[in-house]
């Protein structure tokens, strides 16, 4: 479980394509042994990685394809609002259905991750790498990977719309790990990155969103062998049941193409204090 949180207070607007991308991957193209990094946002990047200790070779034999693409960034979604006073509640991430796999030989080894944020506040989760599921397998995500809102346990009054960005990922081998551990530092690079471009804010909160959302498929999508199903959801005061009760809310994605067939369901556990 990987857990980051940070507060945005921003204004102002952004261009479509994403900025922190491109910037992630011409850092890794860098990352070599007396190498000397010249840019503000290059330095602030490789930092993040120093302190976690990750090694980005297997992003830097990506990084030259990558940045030939245009990182194009998500929607926005519905705009934050605090016009209607949600009750308390907790938000958990409860299981994956892997219907259909979409390596048969070997199963599918996946994680998933989370970004929720309400009221200018963004936190991520980062579940562990579920090897091997096989058509009709379920996952149940672990006690200490379920808890999105509030992430301390027990219930809470969001102050405002809360949004949900999510991703499941499949990757083969070793790759799934580096994927998985690059994926939990994608809120530490963003704020580095517009620590250092942009130190007086001077952005929407729900616009800095979708740069993390965009970094963490970018990930997912550098390697024509990986799979990612993503997807964002809002929770709003009449998805909330009533007092004591819950509901669940369900995702499901798959595709049908020849060489590309899978199928998966991933469900969160809605709860009323």
């Amino acid at each position: 479980m990987v857990m980051w949180m940070w507060w945005l207070m921003m204004t102002g607007a952004w261009s479509a394509e994403s900025r922190l991308v491109p910037a992630v991957l011409r850092a890794a193209q860098s990352w070599e042994a007396g190498a000397i990094p010249w840019s503000r946002e290059t330095v602030a990047i490789h930092q993040v990685w120093r302190r976690s200790g990750f090694e980005p070779g297997w992003l830097r034999s990506r990084a030259q394809r990558g940045l030939k693409r245009s990182w194009v960034l998500p929607p926005a979604g519905p705009r934050p609002t605090k016009m209607t006073r949600l009750p308390a509640f907790a938000l958990h991430a409860w299981k994956l259905e892997v219907r259909e796999p979409s390596d048969d030989v070997w199963k599918d080894d996946v994680y998933a991750y989370f970004f929720v944020t309400v009221d200018g506040v963004t936190t991520g989760r980062v579940t562990g790498v579920q090897r091997h599921v096989a058509a009709g397998g379920v996952v149940m995500f672990a006690p200490d990977e379920r808890g999105l809102f509030p992430m301390s346990g027990g219930y809470a009054v969001p102050g405002g719309t809360l949004h949900v960005d999510y991703g499941v990922v499949e990757s083969d081998g070793d790759d799934v790990t580096r994927l998985r551990e690059l994926t939990g530092l994608v809120v530490d690079l963003a704020i580095a990155y517009y620590a250092v471009m942009e130190p007086q804010g001077g952005h929407l909160a729900i616009q800095l969103r979708q740069e993390v959302r965009a970094l963490a498929e970018a990930i997912a999508s550098l390697d024509r062998d990986d799979r990612l199903a993503a997807g964002s959801f809002t929770v709003g005061a009449g998805d909330v049941p009533l007092p004591g009760e819950w509901r669940e809310l369900t995702r499901r994605h798959r595709s049908r193409a020849f060489f590309d067939s899978w199928d998966y369901r991933l469900s969160w556990r809605l709860m009323a204090e």
